[in-house]
Parts: C-alpha cells; structure tokens; sequence
C-alpha cells in the first residue's frame, strides 16, 4: 500500500517549484536587460557619457535647473524676422533643430517630459548626464518587468493550474515580441518618450490588478494611488495615451448606471471608491496644463504647433478619420515580405493601394495580426465573447486592459502616416491580453 504524502511534504515541494520559478524568472529578466542594453548601444550607438549632455532630454533637464522650459541652445535670431518661421520655403536657408519646438525665440521639446523622471534624479545625483540611449534601455526593461509581474499575478490569481510552459511563452511574448526592440535599434528621444510612457502605463495596469485583491483599506487605496499616477505620467509622455484612460471608467460605471437609474449619486461612496486613483492623476493631468501654459501661453498646447521638421506644423501635418482606413492595414494586416538576407523576413511592402492625400508614408511598419500571429488570441477572446461569465473584478480588468490597447491605436489610426515605434503605444497591452487568455486557456485545458 502507497504511504500517503504528508501536508508538509506538499507545501515544501509546492515551495520549491515556487523558488526555482522566481530565479528563471530572474535570470530571464536578466538577460532581457543585456538584449535590451546590447541592441540600444549596437548599431553605432555606443555609451558615450561623455557626450550626453548634448541630448535633446538633457538639455531639457539642464534648462530646467536653470530655472527654464526652454533648451538652452538658441535658435538663429534671424528666424524671428521671418513672416513664417515655420514655413519650410522660408527657413530652409537657416539652421534649425529639427522636430523642435520654435516659439517666441526659443527652442522648447514637444516630446513629453516623462523620461525626466529618471534623467533628472540622476543629474541631480551624480552630476552626470545619462545618455538616452541607455535610458531608453532602462524604461523598456522597467515595462517589461510590469508585463511579466502582471503576468505572474493573472497565473497565480486567475489560472493557477496553467502549464508552465504557457506562462514561459507568455512571458517571452510580453518581453521580446512586445515590439520594444524596434525601439532600441534606433534609441533617439522619439524612442525614449514613447518607452517612457510604455513603461508607466503598464505600472499603472499592474498597480490596478494588485488593488483588485482589496475590498478596501489602505492597501487599496495605497495601489489605486500608483495607478493613478503612474497613468498621469504615461499621459505626460504620449498626450494619447488620454484615449487609454478611459478604462477608468469600467469602475466608473456602476455608479453611472445606478445614478441614471434612481439619479442619486452616493458622493462619499464615490470619494472612497474613486479618489484614491483620481486625484493624482488629476493631479499630473492639471501639472501637464500648467507646464503648457508656461511654455506657450495655452494649456492644450503641446508644441506640436510650432515644430521645425521640414513640413508647416499647421498646414501639411494633418490628422482625421480618412487615415483610418490605411493604418488599420499597416498596423493590423500588411504582411512582412520575404529577402534574401537573414531573418528571410522584412518589413511590409509597398501597399496594393494609393495613400491617401497628405499621408506622408510609412516606417518600418508590421502588421501585428501577421507579424505576431498571438494577437489572434487577444482577437478571439473577444470575438467568441469567451470573457462573459468570468468573475466581475477579473472582467472588468481585462476589459481596461483591452481599453489601454485600443484607446491609443484609436488616436493613432488617424494620423497621416504609421511608423513601427509608434507600435508600442498598443502592442504590448494587446499581446499581453493575449498571454493572460492563453493561461486561461491552458489552465482550462489541463482540467
């Protein structure tokens, strides 16, 4: 006759599986930092400290300690003299900082100011600058460890018997083939902006699925307050990023529903409910009109107005809904094509179709659906409507999380041109739905 297993025995080996988990997640994490690290100082971009003050963020993070908004370089006076001096055909003849913001004399960044949350600390601390590439390696593996710990959290709390080798896949797609790497090949300020506000919008999502797990207290509060920051500075970063913050409203809504019922709202209910996540992000949101306002005497301003790029800000930049169509391919469909060079595979093609007039074309654009076919997953959890019947906290994270990756995409679909960077504003929310339904998947599976 079989000696049964004792308790302790379970917990201990239960104990074991629970370290040696943690270490290949460490060490995974690890060399997701030299990947990152190698391919943001490959190519030409080496670590040049030396020379990093030159960097647009940091000349930003210099003029802000000299009590400016502005960067400290000057632009040519002679660009005031000019009836347009954002008019291509008229300051052409000039040097100019490309893709800055020129206003009344000044040179001012457009690009969001989130990235100074690490590079001014480490001014102010060492007396040094950071070089942006290095930065960017930092923000992008900062994101990737929101994504893996959000990961491990759905496992544990929402599909604790999935199979190992789910969660390792997922934790692959949500690390290496979230898109992050085509930022570091090229780690420009672009780049680092939109990591920066990558990073800290999956704070927020990991901070809202850790407040999940308290009715109430401190504790909750406590994580509904870092998600409300956190999502403020990735506003702060990428000004879309507004159309994401709806999913704050799936815990809104109850209370909408019950006051359109009865048409009393509960406000102290609603305070406690709410305030926690609300007022600092309120609080950012209100700090990111007042830094426009400093800048260019309008709250809504962000720059975009007034920038030097070798096209008029305000005449050949257009945005509308008649780019719709076009990036909807770009972003979701146009396929990779084969070359004869290693990987065999390369960005898409020239589309079978015309642009659109003023859409300025493509950069290193792939279709999400055919590059990553796992995105089918995230497709098919909503499509086959398999997210009804789950329990209510579950489902309405899921729904924000689904939200953080359309509300960008929706913003960004009507631009008048697709770049593979801008990819990231959404591809990481939607593969990391993907992930988590395949550990459902898996979990539901086993049995």
């Amino acid at each position: 006759m079989e000696k049964p297993v004792e308790n302790s025995q379970i917990v201990e080996r239960s104990g074991r599986r629970g370290r040696r988990g943690v270490i290949a997640l460490a060490v995974w994490m690890a060399l997701t930092a030299w990947f990152y690290a190698w391919t943001a100082t490959s190519a030409g971009n080496g670590w040049d400290w030396a020379g990093a003050g030159g960097s647009v963020y940091n000349q930003l993070v210099d003029g802000m300690r000299q009590g400016q908004l502005s960067l400290p370089t000057l632009p040519d006076p002679r660009l005031a003299e000019l009836a347009d001096p954002w008019d291509p055909a008229l300051n052409r003849a000039y040097p100019v900082l490309h893709d800055m913001s020129y206003f009344e004399g000044r040179y001012y960044l457009y690009f969001g100011p989130t990235p100074l949350l690490l590079l001014l600390p480490w001014r102010v601390l060492t007396g040094g600058f950071m070089p942006e590439n290095v930065a960017l390696a930092v923000f992008a593996w900062w994101g990737a460890l929101m994504g893996v710990l959000i990961l491990r959290e759905a496992r544990r709390r929402w599909a604790p018997g999935a199979p190992t080798v789910y969660f390792a896949a997922g934790v692959a797609l949500v690390t290496w083939g979230n898109f992050v790497p085509v930022l570091l090949r090229r780690p420009l300020y672009y780049e680092l902006a939109i990591a920066s506000a990558m990073a800290l919008a999956l704070t927020a999502m990991w901070a809202l699925q850790k407040a999940l797990a308290h009715e109430a207290g401190r504790r909750r509060a406590g994580w509904l307050a870092l998600a409300g920051l956190a999502y403020g500075w990735a506003v702060a970063g990428r000004p879309h990023y507004v159309f994401g913050g709806a999913m704050f409203l799936v815990w809104v809504w109850p209370e909408w529903v019950r006051w359109r019922a009865d048409k009393t709202l509960r406000w102290r209910e609603w305070a406690g409910r709410h305030g926690s996540w609300a007022v600092p992000l309120g609080a950012v949101i209100a700090g990111i009109f007042l830094y426009n306002f400093a800048r260019f005497g309008n709250p809504l301003e962000f720059g975009t107005s007034y920038v030097m790029s070798g096209m008029h800000p305000v005449r050949d930049v257009v945005t509308g809904p008649r780019f719709m169509a076009v990036n909807l391919y770009f972003y979701l469909w146009a396929p990779p094509h084969w070359v004869a060079w290693f990987p065999f595979l390369a960005v898409t093609a020239i589309p079978p179709f015309a642009y659109p007039a003023n859409y300025t074309g493509v950069e290193n654009v792939y279709g999400i659906l055919t590059a990553l076919p796992a995105a089918w997953v995230a497709v098919a959890w909503w499509v086959t409507k398999a997210h009804r019947g789950l329990p209510t906290r579950e489902r309405e994270w899921i729904v924000m999380l689904s939200i953080l990756g359309a509300g960008p995409l929706f913003y960004l679909l009507q631009v008048g041109g697709a770049a593979s960077r801008y990819m990231v504003d959404f591809a990481p929310a939607w593969l990391l739905l993907a992930a988590i339904v395949a550990l459902r998947w898996g979990a539901a599976w086993r049995g």
